[in-house]
């Protein structure tokens, strides 16, 4: 079984919301978003936002995406914005 998450997936303003505003947002290593969001590169390793928590996403790894829950990801977003 495969699971798309998404939760760390998209545009810059929409993960700085998410580590601003969700109800772990006080357990989050402060200065994440700049150290790993911004200077991502695929041979990173620790990528979780919460403090201590490196043994989470251990790493990226690579996958195609089915095109139509690709699809439905972006209609989402879409439709966030215009709340």
């Amino acid at each position: 079984i495969k699971l798309y998450h998404f939760s760390f997936a998209g545009k810059d303003d929409r993960i700085l919301n998410k580590l601003e505003h969700f109800s772990h947002s006080h357990e989050m290593d402060s200065d994440w978003f700049e150290r790993v969001w911004k200077k991502w590169i695929p041979e990173m390793a620790d990528l979780h936002p919460h403090q201590g928590a490196g043994h989470i996403f251990k790493k990226a790894i690579p996958f195609q995406c089915p095109e139509e829950i690709r699809e439905r990801f972006y209609q989402d977003q879409q439709e966030l914005k215009n709340i």
